[in-house]
């Protein structure tokens, strides 16, 4: 899943479009519930290092608010596509890599599930 696929997803399922909330930066977003103004996902590009990978080279990511629980179980078992949050509260989200890779129906599902728990 790309960064335009999911941008598009979110829209089509949700109704909810990404928000820019720094002033200059046409890169990160975030997706905020219509009522409530929380956020169930903040789209972000960041040097792959930054996740635990072996280059610099800047990667999509989502962040979404998982269960703890599930968080170290999906950590160890999807170790290439999830990863710690990055620059969030690592006990409650986690950081989904974005690209050619990307398993669309994991991070569907886990998008759901962070929009359930922060509704």
């Amino acid at each position: 899943m790309s960064r335009e696929e999911l941008i598009k997803y979110v829209a089509s399922e949700y109704g909810i479009m990404p928000e820019f909330l720094w002033d200059g930066d046409k890169i990160t977003c975030t997706f905020r519930h219509l009522g409530t103004k929380k956020w169930f996902g903040i789209l972000m590009a960041v040097p792959g290092n930054k996740i635990g990978l072996k280059n610099d080279k800047p990667v999509d990511i989502i962040n979404v608010k998982l269960e703890p629980e599930f968080i170290q179980e999906l950590s160890s078992s999807k170790k290439h596509q999830i990863f710690p949050a990055w620059h969030m509260n690592k006990k409650h989200w986690v950081t989904i890599l974005l690209g050619k890779n990307n398993d669309c129906a994991l991070t569907q599902s886990l998008i759901h599930e962070s929009f359930r728990l922060t509704n």
